[in-house]
């Protein structure tokens, strides 16, 4: 219990550290960064000390994880072969950036993988002291994430705020959990292949992806459960199992997990012919709800929209609303529009040019956690 405190005092050491350099004295945080986290790591190997890792199946294992993240990688490039690509300031081959700055990220991340499967295997009999112990570790290494990431995230507008926890927090969340568990048998070698492939890959790429917000935030949030089943169903298989049923389930699963993933990944990438937005207002109440989501397929031209429910943008704006008239002129087709819940016509035209799509289908409730962050900030 004595070795159980003393690692939790010095986890909440170094997350108070880690905090303060991040808030308070960012232009030093590289170097103190690795700093604090060396200490950590001494004080964690003299008090838990080290456990070799199982080595059973690690190549396969190894094999496995990195294939899974040069697959993803390589399908998010593969979108953005259409969409485009950013330039990467970061990139190695560009002079934005010091190689003592990429040592230094590489050497933050090393020593953070060597922390974690230190302290994910630390002794303790009670579950809830695991659990807590897990917590604290997660905090650090999410923090661990924000002190070496290439954007500085302010919290001035929602838009920022959506950027900070779609973009940032919930996958770094989600990777890190997975990370936790993949840690505590494998050693840190794993883990680090897997971020250096799947975050630090922008030290060695010319070029990123260009990808929509709602397609990254959905791909970093789903991918590392994917990674969790296929990893488990590799182990499944490696061990014996009494119970059939249970493999059968645990198959039937993962399938589905998978096949649940690729569908989110094409419709919320916009990129293919059925997409998905959320609805943040009430003007189709009835219809489709505040809250709500719609699938709509892409909007190809020459097709009768009388009464449909239409996508089109106004003002760089996304609207959701039903046809009610449309005038054919000599120059193209225009179109009166209302939402269900208006009292009157929208005081604007539509034109073939401004529709994105036509709605088929309303998924409920899905969309609130993003409205309900719009309107606080």
């Amino acid at each position: 219990m004595y070795k159980y405190i003393m690692q939790l005092c010095t986890i909440l050491l170094t997350i108070s550290l880690l905090f303060f350099n991040i808030y308070f004295i960012k232009s030093a945080s590289y170097g103190i960064t690795i700093l604090v986290l060396f200490g950590c790591l001494i004080i964690s190997r003299l008090i838990s000390g080290y456990r070799r890792p199982d080595k059973r199946d690690f190549i396969y294992k190894e094999i496995l994880i990195i294939g899974l993240a040069f697959l993803i990688q390589s399908v998010l490039y593969l979108i953005s072969s259409k969409s485009g690509f950013n330039t990467n300031f970061s990139s190695m081959f560009k002079n934005y950036i010091s190689k003592t700055t990429i040592f230094s990220v590489f050497l933050i991340v090393f020593i953070r993988e060597i922390i974690r499967y230190i302290v994910v295997n630390i002794e303790t009999r009670r579950k809830i002291s695991k659990v807590l112990i897990n917590l604290l570790l997660l905090i650090l290494c999410v923090l661990v994430d924000l002190s070496v990431a290439t954007k500085i995230y302010t919290f001035t507008s929602f838009t920022l705020v959506y950027d900070f926890i779609a973009l940032f927090l919930i996958p770094s969340v989600a990777k890190n959990i997975l990370l936790n568990y993949l840690s505590v048998t494998n050693g840190f070698v794993l883990t680090f292949s897997y971020v250096l492939i799947m975050d630090l890959y922008i030290y060695f790429m010319p070029v990123t992806p260009n990808l929509n917000t709602l397609l990254e935030a959905v791909t970093l949030l789903v991918f590392p459960y994917v990674v969790y089943a296929m990893y488990n169903s590799f182990t499944a298989r490696r061990v014996l199992i009494e119970k059939k049923e249970l493999k059968k389930e645990n198959k039937l699963v993962n399938t589905l997990s998978i096949i649940i993933f690729g569908i989110l990944v094409c419709l919320v990438s916009r990129e293919f012919k059925y997409s998905m937005i959320g609805i943040g207002s009430g003007s189709m109440t009835g219809t489709i709800n505040k809250g709500d989501a719609i699938i709509y397929r892409r909007y190809e031209g020459n097709e009768n929209l009388k009464d449909k429910v239409i996508v089109f943008r106004k003002s760089n704006v996304l609207i959701v609303h039903r046809v009610i008239k449309s005038y054919v002129l000599d120059n193209g087709t225009i179109y009166q529009t209302k939402g269900d819940y208006n009292d009157s016509p929208d005081s604007w035209v539509v034109t073939d040019e401004d529709i994105v799509g036509v709605v088929e289908k309303r998924v409920p409730f899905i969309a609130w956690p993003s409205v309900i962050l719009s309107e606080i900030f």
